[in-house]
C-alpha cells in the first residue's frame, strides 16, 4: 500500500514551510540584535511609521533609477502574489478548483518576468553600486522558484502531475526555500 500526498497539498505547504523557515531565520537576526545594548524604543510609535517607512522611503530610493523600481515592482508583486494565492490553497474547495490554479501560474509567471529581469540586472556585469556575496545568488533562486511554481500550478490547473509535477516541485522547493533561508 503506497501512500501519496496529492500536489494540492504538498504545493501550498512548501510555502507554509517556507513561511516558518523565514520567521526562524528573523528570530536569529533578532537574537543577534539583542547582543547589543540597550536602548529605549518606543514600540507604538516605530509600528506607526513601518507603513510610511518601507513604502515610501524604501520606493522613494528604488525610484532612482527606472529599471529597479519596474524590477522590484514586478519581482516583488509576483512573489507576494504567488506565494500568498498558493497559501490560501491549503483550503480545499480553492485546492480543487482548477481555475484557480491558473491564477496562481500568472502570478509565478509574473514572478519569473520579474526573476529575468533581476538576473539581467546583476549578469553578466553586476554594477558596482548593488552588493555582491550571497546576493549574487538572488537571481537563481527567485527563477528556480518561479519556474517551478509556473509548471506546478499549471498541471494541477490542467489536473496533471506524475513525474514531472515532482520535478516542478523540487525545483519551486529549491528555490523557495533557498529564498526563506536567505532571511537572515
Amino acid at each position: 500500500m503506497t501512500s501519496f500526498v496529492p500536489l494540492t497539498t504538498v504545493f501550498p505547504g512548501l510555502v507554509w514551510l517556507m513561511a516558518a523557515l523565514a520567521l526562524v531565520q528573523g528570530l536569529r537576526r533578532a537574537a543577534l540584535w539583542r547582543v547589543g545594548a540597550a536602548a529605549p524604543v518606543a514600540w507604538l510609535d516605530g509600528l506607526a511609521k513601518l507603513p510610511r517607512r518601507y513604502l515610501v522611503d524604501v520606493h522613494h530610493v528604488v525610484a532612482r533609477d527606472a529599471y529597479a523600481s519596474r524590477m522590484h515592482a514586478v519581482v516583488a508583486g509576483g512573489l507576494i502574489a504567488a506565494s500568498f494565492l498558493t497559501a490560501l490553497a491549503i483550503l480545499p474547495p480553492l485546492a480543487d478548483f482548477r481555475p484557480y490554479w491558473f491564477l496562481v501560474a500568472l502570478a509565478f509567471g509574473v514572478t519569473a518576468v520579474g526573476s529575468l529581469l533581476v538576473g539581467a540586472r546583476r549578469y553578466p556585469q553586476k554594477p558596482k553600486r548593488l552588493s555582491a556575496g550571497r546576493f549574487q545568488i538572488l537571481p537563481f533562486l527567485l527563477v528556480a522558484y518561479a519556474v517551478g511554481g509556473t509548471i506546478t500550478a499549471l498541471l494541477l490547473a490542467f489536473g496533471g502531475g506524475g513525474l514531472f509535477g515532482s520535478v516542478a516541485l523540487a525545483l519551486a522547493a529549491a528555490g523557495g526555500l533557498g529564498l526563506a533561508f536567505e532571511v537572515r
